[in-house]
């Protein structure tokens, strides 16, 4: 308020992201808090719309093919690969904890 009219001035606004701009539903200045300054509380309503994107995903499980390790060559062939990944990790060295 001007101390030689009644003319208010509004210097109270919400700064808001412009992705979010559509969320904002009303805009209110509160004149009756007294906050011992020339500001005014602005009491913002929004209405926020949450993404399903995330609950709608479902993680398949990874299903093994354990009707292959009947077979004697592929069993085999599955053992060599297992022992030779374990072959490379014998040069690193194991921490111990104490």
């Amino acid at each position: 308020m001007c101390p030689e009219t009644n003319m208010v001035n509004q210097i109270d606004h919400v700064v808001i992201n412009k992705r979010h701009t559509s969320t904002i539903t009303d805009v209110k200045s509160c004149r009756r808090p007294s906050c011992d300054s020339d500001h005014f509380l602005v009491k913002v309503t929004l209405m926020e719309r949450l993404s399903n994107a995330l609950k709608n995903q479902v993680r398949k499980r990874k299903r093994w093919n354990i009707d292959k390790l009947k077979n004697e060559e592929d069993l085999n062939l599955y053992q060599q690969k297992i022992n030779e990944n374990l072959e490379d990790t014998d040069g690193i060295q194991d921490v111990q904890i104490e």
